[in-house]
């Protein structure tokens, strides 16, 4: 799992059955458990985060050979996870989900750019530009798979398997 944060304490895990993320979920008081294409669940994650009071996160999923990605925002109000096609904004004060979007393809990663408080998707087939409310600011698609990107300071770009490349600006979704 990819994790983006400095300043909150958090572990991670994978487990190998359901009875022992059964187990280990049931130990909380506090959880939430998001699921995706669960009739073919081969994938059991835990993520425990350590802020005020302690979140369990319990993920149950298809595993596409993706990571999960997780992203604490600027003020530690929410934690952003991606998994699958998945992209949930869960408050990590009010320990519920703030928001859920599906996106069209496997989420590959994100960032957060912090100055504009907007956090850049990269999926199979394009891009999607959030804001920490779930909010889609702009989202552009490619005319192949994705295949390689990089996030800068302020654009992200893209190439895809058919050799087209393109760069947005971050803030409005600009060619450059």
């Amino acid at each position: 799992m990819k994790i983006i944060t400095d300043s909150i304490n958090l572990n991670y895990s994978r487990l190998k059955t359901e009875i022992d993320f059964n187990n280990c979920v049931n130990e909380y008081d506090i959880k939430l458990i998001l699921g995706f294409n669960e009739q073919y669940v081969d994938t059991y994650d835990v993520i425990k985060i350590k802020n005020d009071e302690e979140l369990l996160i319990g993920l149950k999923y298809d595993n596409h050979g993706l990571e999960p990605n997780l992203l604490i925002t600027n003020n530690n109000n929410c934690a952003i996870l991606t998994f699958e096609n998945e992209v949930v904004g869960i408050g990590l004060k009010s320990k519920d989900i703030k928001f859920r979007q599906t996106m069209n393809s496997l989420v590959y990663d994100m960032t957060c750019y912090y100055e504009s408080n907007l956090i850049a998707i990269i999926h199979e087939f394009g891009i999607s530009v959030l804001n920490e409310n779930g909010k889609i600011i702009w989202k552009m698609g490619t005319p192949d798979i994705v295949i390689d990107f990089k996030f800068n300071s302020d654009n992200v770009w893209l190439k895809c398997c058919d050799d087209y490349e393109i760069a947005f600006n971050i803030e409005d979704g600009a060619v450059l």
